[in-house]
């Protein structure tokens, strides 16, 4: 069956919504409402507002997830030093994390699984379970040497909380900085990681 345009304005409206104001703040009413349709059609195209949910947040972050797999079959130049076959790793990572509509649905995940007390378990399990998924599939990378699992870690966790502070919390130093700057200064500071770790690692052998 086609795709109608009311079911894609409605896919459109509720990952906006979600991932600007979280899954327990946004209503189906919201969403019919700005996407200029009946309610009862939501439930017709996608049941209730977990299953919208799901459906809108999965299918958003699969082309991140595609684009980190052919990013990662990339970096294996041999060429190259672990450290710059990282870093380019992270620059793709980025890339995958910041593409558009991709980011609302990581974002949609981190604000869901942060506030799990306030939603369903079957929700709060499915936002889990899809960041555990892309959290492996960064950090268990076959591209990325063994001891560069701990700092490309660290940086993961320094992309999510970046995220955080820029969209939620409202940081104003982050919130004016330009995704350009904002990558670049994400990409020095995994730099900075690597070269800490190597260097300690030096240090004690």
């Amino acid at each position: 069956m086609p795709v109608t345009e009311s079911e894609l304005a409605i896919r459109h409206h509720a990952l906006r919504f979600f991932a600007e104001s979280g899954y327990s703040n946004t209503s189906l009413r919201q969403i019919s409402t700005a996407a200029e349709c009946d309610v009862a059609l939501i439930a017709y195209y996608f049941g209730n507002k977990a299953d919208l949910f799901m459906t809108v947040v999965r299918d958003a972050c699969r082309p991140a997830r595609e684009m980190l797999d052919e990013g990662m079959a990339q970096v294996r130049p041999r060429d190259e030093s672990a450290v710059e076959r990282s870093l380019e790793f992270g620059r793709r990572a980025l890339t995958a994390w910041t593409e558009g509509e991709r980011l609302l649905g990581l974002r949609s995940l981190i604000t869901t699984a942060a506030a799990a007390d306030s939603v369903t378990e079957e929700v709060a399990s499915f936002a889990r379970q899809e960041l555990q998924s892309i959290v492996d599939q960064l950090v268990k990378a076959d591209s990325l040497p063994a001891r560069f699992r701990l700092p490309i870690t660290a940086f993961l966790g320094l992309v999510v909380g970046t995220d955080i502070l820029t969209h939620y919390a409202g940081l104003p130093t982050l919130a004016a900085m330009s995704r350009e700057d904002l990558i670049s200064a994400q990409i020095g500071a995994l730099e900075e990681i690597l070269r800490l770790s190597l260097s300690e690692r030096d240090t004690n052998e």
